[in-house]
């Protein structure tokens, strides 16, 4: 399937509608290269946006429930991105 510039434009107005305005819960890493970050937003409630970068199947999508935990993912790096991401507002995409 072709990522062209309507995709990407679709996929960040989809973001920009959802996550804008949310704040951030919890973050949790799935994988290596994946972060997941929960937000909650009024009048939607909670929403988990997953990041992935993978060299070849890199994404960003959103999802309703949280994905569980890879137990052997460096538990010191998702704690160093949560100190300053947790609790904060998301203003733009």
């Amino acid at each position: 399937m072709p990522f062209d510039a309507l995709t990407i434009a679709a996929v960040r107005q989809e973001l920009e509608d959802t996550v804008v305005g949310g704040r951030v819960q919890n973050v949790v890493m799935p994988g290596p290269l994946t972060v997941s970050l929960e937000l909650y937003r009024g009048g939607t409630g909670r929403t988990n946006v997953v990041l992935s970068a993978h060299p070849q199947h890199a994404r960003a999508y959103l999802t309703g429930s949280a994905p569980s935990r890879d137990p052997d993912s460096i538990v010191n790096a998702c704690s160093f991105v949560s100190v300053p991401v947790d609790r904060s507002r998301r203003y733009a995409v």
